[in-house]
């Protein structure tokens, strides 16, 4: 579209300009007088109007005047409406019980020409996207359809809409328009967009609500490794909302067969259930907990939980090691023979040139202490007494941390006052793996244990909670405690002693590093609840505080041996989600070649290796949850040539829960956005006011030419032009 103007000049220029035309207009009709007269003739008047014409175009030099040409280009602004097509807004809880993305298709695309959709069509240019990872442009048909939808994985909100202002180089976008229920499962990818507001539509019920009613498993506490027939616990971690207390059911399966059923009662807001079982069958497992719907709950998806669980049937294979007789090896010896699970082999010095092995050993132990991974490899777990760094060889030292690191063996190490006195472990290359660097002497007195909050629910405390809180934690205390010095940061103390004085000492401190676990007990002296309290329970507190340590530590994260070498195959974590990387690895000395094969859900496919240092190494990320069972065929060098061994693993892939672990509406999110755009944030109820809200940027653009006849020779030539024509006809016709 195209429009013009003329514009004039000001001041002295404007009234000479009139006054010149009047007086030479006054002087035109005096000099043309008489060819003004009815019988004058056409001449004498064409001549006068030549003349006029030309004091006309003089006196507008005078007035200074601009011609202005404007052309105006564009249309309607864009509006580009975001879709949240994630798994949560499939919930039913939104209008007349519709899921949140088909309530979302409602409220756009209901009523034809007067929908919103329709409305907002009048003004804006519609861009329709779909996001629950990156926006996906679609068309207006593809939005509208209420098929597939809310069946991704994850919601980006904000990287939507940070990619949807990006996309944006021509500058068309006037607004951006979210439906969505506000639970971000993403971090963002980049700023909110500072120039464009964007509005936001909530969909769904918040989680104080009283119609949102949904029961959630956040989590599920169990140890990767069992032995067969040996009670098992867990722990849920369970929320509730929208309830009161509710009555449900649990229901644990195995490989898809269901092994335990029980009622169970759970109570609003967070809460932790306690369920138990046996493993009966030997291998490698996929487990899966959850709990039957309650009615009128508004998601299910997030009532199950899954885990792995390697059924041992053999006898865990102990090896305790003391540098000289005390009471906690007495008493300590005794509860390990009465576990019927265990094979514990027992090295006691007697004296410095002689010790004395008791109970089964595995291998032979001709020179005491193992002195090479042979001898050490067959055993689960090692038990170091009160060592001095004498007590044992560079060599010996550094094959522990081997066996820990990457075996993936157990060490459970009893404090004393030699090895936790300053020079004592401090001074070995076991402090790289204990949870601590050292020990700082003891500290003498009535101590009275006290289970940490990370104590709490941990395998090695199951069932002792109760015991050790509370009133009857000071029917078990303790007479001493080792002070121990530079807790590492993966380090999790599960008990703690308080001092005669007050302060808190860690007593049972724990850390995974590398393959295996450690462990640092930091008193002597829990022997005497076997001796002074054992009609309270003391000798069973004992031996059970031992026993479920010795079990935990011996969890080698799922590492699968063959035939007690060192050839191992590492799964580095039992359970992943969805999309997670997954590292595998074969360790062993003197390997010659390794095939490995990865079956699942998707069929079976060839995994390749990468050797790196002494191990070979693989990594995947499974996108299809599921069981997997890495097999590897391995070719190794042994005394009488090639010997070829078979490993197996089994790691479990489950679903992305992050979607689907709270449900409810998150308003407060939506909110922040709003703010920090310049937006404003709706419900289902007020959406149809947001063509009137939205405020619409005209795209038109204005492009103005400016005329300056005066400055151009045209105007003057014409002016000449015209004087010299009037001039010459008027001297050939009347010779003036």
């Amino acid at each position: 579209m195209t429009a013009f103007w003329i514009k004039f000049g000001s001041g002295w220029t404007l009234w000479a300009g009139i006054l010149l035309f009047l007086l030479g207009a006054a002087g035109a009709f005096w000099g043309y007088r008489e060819t003004l007269r009815p019988d004058g003739g056409r001449t004498g008047k064409a001549l006068l109007l030549v003349r006029l014409a030309a004091l006309l175009l003089f006196a507008l030099i005078l007035l200074h005047p601009v011609l202005a040409l404007e052309e105006k280009t564009g249309g309607k602004p864009v509006l580009a409406i975001l879709l949240d097509d994630s798994r949560s807004m499939a919930v039913r809880d939104s209008l007349a019980g519709l899921s949140r993305a088909a309530a979302a298709r409602r409220i756009l695309f209901s009523g034809g020409e007067d929908s919103l959709a329709g409305r907002l069509s009048r003004d804006w240019d519609l861009s329709f996207r779909l996001f629950s990872g990156p926006p996906i442009s679609v068309s207006r048909k593809r939005a509208a359809s209420t098929g597939e939808i809310a069946r991704g994985g994850r919601s980006l909100i904000r990287e939507a809409i940070f990619q949807t202002a990006r996309d944006d180089p021509a500058g068309r976008l006037g607004a951006i328009l979210v439906f969505t229920d506000g639970r971000e499962t993403g971090s963002g990818s980049g700023p909110l967009p500072a120039r464009v507001p964007v509005h936001l539509v909530g969909l769904g019920g918040s989680g104080e609500s009283s119609s949102f009613r949904d029961l959630a498993l956040r989590s599920v506490q169990v140890g990767e490794r069992a032995l067969l027939a040996n009670r098992m616990e867990g722990l849920l971690e369970v929320s509730s909302k929208g309830m009161g207390t509710v009555s449900t059911t649990l229901v644990l399966e195995r490989d898809g067969k269901k092994v335990l059923e029980k009622k169970v009662s759970v109570p609003p807001g967070e809460s932790t259930l306690k369920f138990a079982f046996i493993p009966k069958v030997a291998g490698n497992h996929a487990y899966q907990v959850s709990l039957a719907p309650v009615p009128g709950e508004v998601q299910a998806d997030n009532n199950r939980r899954a885990f792995v669980l390697s059924v041992d049937p053999r006898k865990l294979r102990i090896l305790y090691y003391e540098p000289m007789p005390r009471w906690k090896y007495k008493f300590l010896r005794r509860a390990l023979l009465r576990d019927r699970n265990l094979s514990v082999t027992f090295q006691l010095r007697t004296n410095p040139a002689r010790i004395l092995q008791q109970g089964s050993a595995p291998t032979p132990l001709r020179s005491g202490f193992p002195a090479d991974m042979k001898e050490l490899g067959v055993f689960d777990c090692v038990i170091l007494g009160d060592l001095s760094r004498a007590d044992l060889a560079e060599q010996q030292w550094r094959l522990l941390v081997t066996y820990v690191n990457r075996l993936g063996g157990g060490l459970l190490f009893l404090g004393g006052p030699v090895s936790l006195s300053p020079g004592g472990i401090g001074a070995t290359p076991l402090a790289e793996i204990l949870p601590c660097a050292g020990g700082a002497g003891q500290l003498k007195g009535r101590l009275l244990v006290q289970v940490t909050r990370e104590g709490r629910g941990h395998p090695i405390l199951s069932g002792l909670e109760k015991v050790l809180q509370g009133g009857r934690a000071a029917l078990f205390p303790l007479s001493n405690i080792f002070r121990l010095t530079g807790l590492k940061p993966g380090a999790q103390v599960l008990a703690a002693a308080r001092g005669p004085r007050g302060g808190s000492f860690p007593l049972l401190v724990v850390q995974r590093v590398g393959a295996g676990r450690t462990m640092v007990f930091a008193s002597d002296s829990d022997w005497r609840w076997v001796m002074e309290r054992r009609r309270e329970g003391g000798g069973l507190l004992f031996d059970h505080l031992w026993s479920q340590a010795v079990r935990w530590l011996a969890g080698k994260e799922a590492v699968f041996r063959s035939g007690g070498s060192s050839l191992a195959l590492v799964v580095d974590r039992p359970v992943v989600t969805a999309g997670e990387k997954v590292r595998i690895r074969i360790t062993g000395s003197d390997i010659l070649s390794a095939e490995a094969t990865l079956e699942g859900p998707g069929g079976a496919r060839a995994l390749p290796l990468e050797k790196r240092g002494g191990e070979l190494l693989a990594s995947l990320a499974p996108p299809l949850p599921g069981s997997y069972r890495v097999s590897a065929r391995v070719e190794r060098k042994g005394k009488k040539g090639r010997v070829k061994k078979e490993l197996a693993a089994r790691f479990l892939v489950e679903p992305d829960e992050r979607e689907t672990a709270d449900t409810s509406l998150d308003r407060s999110f939506l909110e922040r956005i709003a703010q920090a755009t310049g937006g404003k944030v709706f419900d289902a109820a007020s959406a149809g006011r947001i063509p009137g809200v939205l405020r619409k940027k005209l795209l038109e653009k204005r492009k103005v030419r400016e005329y300056h006849p005066r400055s151009t020779p045209f105007v003057f030539l014409a002016v000449i032009l015209l004087l010299g024509v009037e001039w010459w006809v008027r001297r050939r016709r009347y010779g003036i």
